[in-house]
């Protein structure tokens, strides 16, 4: 899902340093576990529905908790059937795997 402001990708504006205000919308968090924590980072796994911004989730939390929040790693470990746990390395590549799925 891509938001766009003024028919415009609303990251690719954010990446100008352009200031981005993305309208709220319903998202569900169905997990958020704390997995490392050495102050000041805190790292988490989190599982969420399609169109959530985790940024803006990081973002939310910084404000709860009225200490403020920035991201400096996301890493993405499934998106929709694909998974990590499955990927294949690159090196490992060949067309009869691309053309298996």
């Amino acid at each position: 899902m891509t938001v766009k402001i003024n028919g415009q990708r609303a990251y690719k504006l954010a990446r100008k340093g352009e200031e981005v205000k993305i309208e709220p919308r319903r998202v569900s968090i169905y997990s958020l576990e704390i997995t490392d924590y050495k102050y000041p980072i805190v790292k988490f796994a989190t599982t969420v529905s399609s169109g959530t911004y985790v940024r803006s989730l990081v973002e939310g939390i910084g404000k709860e908790l009225e200490t403020g929040a920035y991201m400096s790693d996301l890493r993405r470990t499934n998106v929709g059937q694909f998974s990590l746990d499955s990927a294949t390395l690159i090196e490992q590549a060949s067309s009869e795997k691309l053309f298996t799925l």
